[in-house]
Protein backbone atom coordinates (compact mmCIF):
# COMPACT_ATOMS: atom_id res chain seq x y z
CA UNK A 1 0.00 0.00 0.00
CA UNK A 2 3.11 2.28 0.69
CA UNK A 3 3.91 2.45 -2.99
CA UNK A 4 0.77 3.38 -4.06
CA UNK A 5 0.05 6.37 -3.26
CA UNK A 6 3.76 8.21 -4.44
CA UNK A 7 3.07 6.07 -7.75
CA UNK A 8 -0.49 8.18 -7.78
CA UNK A 9 0.93 11.38 -6.85
CA UNK A 10 3.17 11.08 -9.77
CA UNK A 11 0.51 10.07 -12.59
CA UNK A 12 -1.70 12.83 -10.82
CA UNK A 13 1.16 15.11 -11.48
CA UNK A 14 2.20 14.57 -15.18
CA UNK A 15 -1.77 14.39 -16.06
CA UNK A 16 -2.88 17.39 -14.99
CA UNK A 17 -5.71 15.53 -12.88
CA UNK A 18 -8.27 17.78 -10.91
CA UNK A 19 -8.51 17.17 -6.91
CA UNK A 20 -11.89 15.78 -7.41
CA UNK A 21 -10.03 12.49 -9.75
CA UNK A 22 -7.27 12.81 -7.54
CA UNK A 23 -10.08 11.67 -4.78
CA UNK A 24 -12.07 9.49 -7.00
CA UNK A 25 -8.70 7.48 -7.98
CA UNK A 26 -7.27 7.29 -4.56
CA UNK A 27 -10.67 6.07 -3.05
CA UNK A 28 -11.42 3.39 -5.32
CA UNK A 29 -7.93 2.35 -5.67
CA UNK A 30 -7.19 1.92 -2.11
CA UNK A 31 -10.17 0.24 -1.52
CA UNK A 32 -10.34 -2.56 -4.01
CA UNK A 33 -6.02 -3.55 -3.43
CA UNK A 34 -7.55 -4.30 -0.09
CA UNK A 35 -10.18 -5.73 -1.26
CA UNK A 36 -7.70 -8.35 -3.38
CA UNK A 37 -5.62 -8.63 -0.50
CA UNK A 38 -8.44 -9.73 1.80
CA UNK A 39 -10.57 -12.09 -0.29
CA UNK A 40 -8.38 -12.66 -3.00
CA UNK A 41 -5.56 -14.27 -0.66
CA UNK A 42 -7.81 -15.07 2.31
CA UNK A 43 -5.43 -17.30 4.52
CA UNK A 44 -2.64 -15.11 4.28
CA UNK A 45 -1.57 -16.46 1.05
CA UNK A 46 1.33 -14.94 -1.25
CA UNK A 47 0.49 -12.98 -4.39
CA UNK A 48 1.00 -10.72 -6.61
CA UNK A 49 -0.80 -7.66 -7.97
CA UNK A 50 0.15 -5.35 -10.41
CA UNK A 51 -1.52 -2.01 -11.08
CA UNK A 52 -1.21 -0.13 -14.32
CA UNK A 53 -2.72 3.46 -15.50
CA UNK A 54 -3.20 5.00 -19.16
CA UNK A 55 -4.75 8.59 -20.03
CA UNK A 56 -5.88 9.20 -22.95
CA UNK A 57 -7.54 13.03 -23.26
CA UNK A 58 -10.03 13.18 -20.09
CA UNK A 59 -10.05 9.43 -19.40
CA UNK A 60 -7.80 7.73 -16.96
CA UNK A 61 -7.91 3.61 -17.12
CA UNK A 62 -6.69 2.03 -14.08
CA UNK A 63 -6.22 -1.84 -13.69
CA UNK A 64 -6.16 -4.06 -11.44
CA UNK A 65 -4.20 -7.41 -12.14
CA UNK A 66 -4.52 -10.32 -9.06
CA UNK A 67 -3.55 -13.78 -9.35
CA UNK A 68 -6.01 -14.21 -6.08
CA UNK A 69 -9.31 -16.65 -6.30
CA UNK A 70 -11.52 -15.61 -8.80
CA UNK A 71 -14.07 -13.07 -7.90
CA UNK A 72 -16.27 -10.53 -9.90
CA UNK A 73 -17.31 -7.62 -8.13
CA UNK A 74 -19.38 -6.12 -11.14
CA UNK A 75 -22.20 -9.33 -10.97
CA UNK A 76 -21.41 -9.57 -6.75
CA UNK A 77 -22.64 -5.66 -6.25
CA UNK A 78 -24.75 -6.22 -2.74
CA UNK A 79 -28.33 -4.38 -2.55
CA UNK A 80 -28.09 -2.04 0.54
CA UNK A 81 -30.48 -0.24 1.87
CA UNK A 82 -29.81 3.72 2.43
CA UNK A 83 -32.38 4.02 4.88
CA UNK A 84 -30.98 1.77 7.10
CA UNK A 85 -29.80 1.96 10.63
CA UNK A 86 -26.43 2.06 11.50
CA UNK A 87 -26.39 -0.65 13.91
CA UNK A 88 -27.81 -2.69 10.98
CA UNK A 89 -25.48 -1.89 8.26
CA UNK A 90 -23.20 -4.41 7.29
CA UNK A 91 -19.42 -3.56 6.03
CA UNK A 92 -19.18 -6.15 3.03
CA UNK A 93 -20.05 -4.44 -0.58
CA UNK A 94 -19.15 -0.72 0.26
CA UNK A 95 -16.29 -0.58 -1.37
CA UNK A 96 -17.87 -2.06 -4.40
CA UNK A 97 -20.80 0.53 -4.46
CA UNK A 98 -17.76 3.36 -4.20
CA UNK A 99 -16.22 2.30 -7.14
CA UNK A 100 -19.48 2.33 -9.04
CA UNK A 101 -20.01 5.31 -7.97
CA UNK A 102 -16.76 7.25 -8.33
CA UNK A 103 -15.89 5.88 -12.11
CA UNK A 104 -17.55 6.45 -15.31
CA UNK A 105 -16.79 2.45 -16.76
CA UNK A 106 -16.13 -0.74 -14.95
CA UNK A 107 -14.76 -4.05 -16.61
CA UNK A 108 -13.78 -7.42 -15.08
CA UNK A 109 -12.49 -10.04 -16.62
CA UNK A 110 -11.05 -13.82 -15.81
CA UNK A 111 -7.97 -14.52 -17.96
CA UNK A 112 -4.81 -17.14 -17.71
CA UNK A 113 -5.63 -17.53 -14.05
CA UNK A 114 -5.66 -13.56 -13.18
CA UNK A 115 -8.36 -10.99 -12.09
CA UNK A 116 -8.20 -8.29 -14.58
CA UNK A 117 -10.36 -5.38 -13.04
CA UNK A 118 -10.42 -1.97 -15.75
CA UNK A 119 -11.74 1.20 -13.57
CA UNK A 120 -12.25 4.03 -15.92
CA UNK A 121 -12.56 7.87 -14.88
CA UNK A 122 -13.00 10.82 -16.28
CA UNK A 123 -10.70 13.78 -15.73
CA UNK A 124 -13.75 17.07 -15.32
CA UNK A 125 -13.44 20.31 -13.83
CA UNK A 126 -13.90 20.81 -10.30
Amino acid sequence: MALIEPWLSTLAERGSWTDRLRFNVDLVMTEMVVNVISYGYPHGDKGRIRLTADQRGDRVELEIHDDGIAFDPLTNVPQVDPNADLAAATISGRGILMMLEYSARQHYERRDNHNILSVTFLNQAD
